[in-house]
């Protein structure tokens, strides 16, 4: 990035870097080929000592497409956003129309690139793309030329917003490509005239399909919650007015939407944004000029928009397409799958799409959004001055972090180790950053790449004084499938789970616990269409599993969808059926998203000897949605990176809080201190006791103790010992 261009243009030490683009591979993430030059700014200055006219690419606006194209084959699409120095705002239409989308495709693995092409046509930022399973490619980018082009004929032309160094409502527009890449939907190419000699309800002609944007907020302080739409009527910054959406005579809004990463979820029925959002803060800080009143100043949030299949009408075909449900007023019937995506979207004004996590972070910017084979996602985000990780869950479903819990995740990772994990589900990654983005690289690995200002040998720096050069670093990340199970007389819910669900529209979470006599398994899967060759095959394995002083390899438990079940004891060929393994089925047929079927399994532990504080699993999914159902159209889905014949593949299980209940005198073990502490205080009758002490000693959480609680700590010690 051409970090000093922001105040005129300065030939600095970073060689322009974001005014040209490079790229570099590599096979290992080691060692990396020399950079080539992927998309290069045309000039007419040399030297870049003036405002003159030349182009340059955005610095945090370049992105990589795997895709298919219509023969099966791999290609590769790199899109940038370009624009003019000079004609970032709309004075005339001519050079104000190079500014866009262009994009480059290969062949051969980025060896070589074909020449650049427009896809989009005005200011934006940000582009990014996805290729469906249909084969559809939509590119998502911050879209913010429509209302500078409405804003420019207003202001005669000369239209710039300033708000703390940022520019006039935005939001996420997308376009559309049914041909791989060769045309899309809509085809935004500008106009010459402006806005004013438009006709009445006329499309903005810098229009694609919005899909989300939301209100700016306005906060007390950087630290709270956002309290609503602010209203920045008369507003001023730097001497400048600041524009929005003039909704009356003393009303100006602005929306807000941007630096968004999509992702089509492992199930292929939706789609998932992140995007910063923001909020008003007046503030008196040290570049303000206003030291009596304080100046605006923008407090970054980060949201998710989410968007699920739609069926509708095409040419009198049912299809179903993404971004139908913006809001309640989208058209079910289309003449043609162009026209789906042919029109404006949200308008100017209007928030979307119909389901949100608004402000899911209260502070973050530049989210960066990936999903795992087996269903994790994970959520990058920078909070200054380094980045952090968030894991959701198979439904890009995160934990809300309030402005409270913001702070004691940033106090956590102000004195954490670098990687550190924080807060139950946030990974800290230290080290000055100012820009970051992820990329899965297999079933267990992701990469997260970083940016950051240093000196001349390398060492990250803050201020510009120092500033030499920009550097590039990557930290791998892999996925640790091991998951805690809890004692069910400590917690009846567990958060942990396995997820099973890239392979067919079926998808499947697991989640355990235990008790003294049993571990339970319940297995929770949604299925559109549920038929009685679904099932789940799970399998368990412990160091030392027993049956009728027999050792065997693992329990295999092949539950049907029916209610039926196998159940086994394996050691190498042979195998013994097992009946004290009880499997319990609920079916919920609803024929949409929401159907499935409930499985729970109930292992006892004392008939297999399963007394260790750890055991191994696997799984399969199976799902057919055909009317006849054969190995050939049954689906076998199961856990990334698995084998069924490697053991040591299999998902680490951990029995955790055994110690807990039972443990009275909380000094880590169970043992005869503890039931001659309850026979003691059984014996004396004693009242003067903690209610902590009484949760750890009522065993059976029948609200007393009693001798019963003693014995069931006496079998629990030897189960242990």
């Amino acid at each position: 990035s051409d970090y000093k261009y922001n105040n005129g243009i300065v030939v600095d030490k970073m060689n322009d870097n974001g005014i040209d683009i490079y790229y570099t591979r590599s096979k290992d993430l080691v060692n990396w080929d020399k950079a080539k030059l992927l998309f290069e700014s045309n000039y007419n200055d040399p030297n870049r000592t003036s405002q003159s006219n030349y182009l340059i690419y955005l610095y945090y606006s370049d992105d990589i497409l795997e895709y298919k194209d219509r023969n099966g084959n791999d290609k590769l699409m790199a899109l940038t956003c370009k624009y003019a120095y000079s004609h970032w705002k709309y004075a005339s239409s001519t050079p104000y129309n190079v500014n866009g989308i262009y994009i480059k495709t290969s062949i051969d693995g980025g060896a070589s690139w074909s020449n650049e092409k427009q896809i989009y046509t005005g200011s934006c930022w940000d582009a990014s793309a996805i290729q469906l399973e249909s084969g559809e490619i939509q590119v998502y980018m911050t879209h913010i030329a429509p209302i500078m082009y409405i804003q420019s004929s207003q202001v005669n032309g000369s239209y710039h917003a300033v708000f703390s160094g940022y520019h006039n409502s935005s939001g996420v527009a997308m376009i559309s490509s049914l041909d791989y890449g060769e045309t899309f939907t809509p085809n935004v190419r500008g106009t010459d005239k402006k806005y004013s000699e438009l006709p009445n309800g006329a499309r903005n002609p810098y229009s694609a399909y919005r899909v989300t944007q939301e209100w700016w907020q306005y906060k007390n302080n950087r630290n709270s919650a956002p309290l609503g739409k602010y209203n920045f009527y008369g507003i001023t910054t730097n001497n400048s007015r600041v524009y929005g959406i003039q909704e009356s005579d003393n009303e100006v809004y602005q929306m807000v939407g941007g630096m968004t990463s999509p992702v089509e979820l492992n199930n292929k029925k939706t789609i998932v944004l992140p995007l910063e959002a923001g909020s008003a803060v007046w503030e008196k800080k040290d570049d303000c000029s206003d030291k009596e009143n304080g100046c605006l100043y923008q407090a970054v949030s980060i949201s998710l928009a989410y968007s699920n299949k739609k069926n509708v009408t095409v040419n009198n075909i049912t299809k179903q397409k993404y971004w139908l449900d913006i809001n309640n007023s989208v058209p079910n019937t289309f003449s043609s799958e162009t026209s789906v995506y042919d029109s404006e979207g949200l308008t100017l004004t209007e928030e979307g799409p119909i389901k949100m996590e608004k402000h899911l972070l209260e502070r973050g910017s530049g989210p960066d959004l990936v999903q795992f084979p087996s269903g994790e996602t994970l959520l990058s985000y920078h909070f200054w001055p380094n980045m952090r990780i968030k894991i959701g869950d198979a439904n890009a479903n995160f934990k809300r972090l309030s402005a409270t819990d913001t702070n004691k995740v940033e106090d956590a990772c102000s004195s954490a180790t670098n990687f550190q994990k924080v807060n139950g589900d946030t990974i800290c990654i230290n080290g000055i950053s100012y820009w970051g983005a992820m990329s899965v690289v297999d079933s267990h690995k992701v990469v997260l790449t970083k940016a950051y200002k240093s000196d001349n040998i390398g060492n990250a720096v803050t201020s510009d004084t120092n500033f030499e050069k920009g550097v590039i670093s990557l930290s791998s990340f892999y996925l640790n499938h091991t998951i805690d199970i809890k004692n069910t007389q400590l917690s009846e819910t567990n958060d942990d789970a396995l997820f099973i669900g890239s392979d067919s529209q079926a998808q499947a979470s697991i989640r355990a616990n235990y008790d003294l006599n049993n571990i339970y398994f319940y297995v929770d899967t949604l299925d559109r269409n549920v038929t009685n060759d679904d099932s789940i095959d799970l399998y368990v394995k412990s160091a030392n599993m027993k049956y009728n002083n027999n050792s065997y390899d693992y329990l295999h438990m092949k539950v049907n969808s029916n209610n039926t079940s196998e159940v086994e004891l394996v050691k190498g060929t042979t195998k013994y059926n097992l009946t004290e393994v009880k499997t319990e089925t609920k079916v919920l047929n609803t024929g949409n998203d929401e159907g499935g079927y409930i499985v729970k399994i109930t292992i006892p532990r004392s008939s297999l000897n399963l007394v260790d504080d750890s055991i191994k699993i696997n799984a399969i999914l199976n799902n057919c949605d055909s009317a006849s159902c054969n190995e050939s159209n049954i689906i076998h889905d199961t856990l990334a990176g698995v084998s069924i014949s490697d053991y040591e593949t299999w998902i680490n299980v951990n029995l955790v809080s055994a110690i807990l209940k039972g443990d009275v005198n909380n000094d880590g073990v169970i043992d005869e201190k503890d039931t001659t502490i309850l026979a003691k205080y059984i014996v004396d009758g004693t009242s003067n006791v903690s209610h902590e002490f009484l949760n750890l000693g009522d065993m059976n959480n029948d609200g007393k103790i009693k001798m019963n609680d003693v014995m069931m700590i006496v079998k629990l010690y030897k189960m242990m010992v």
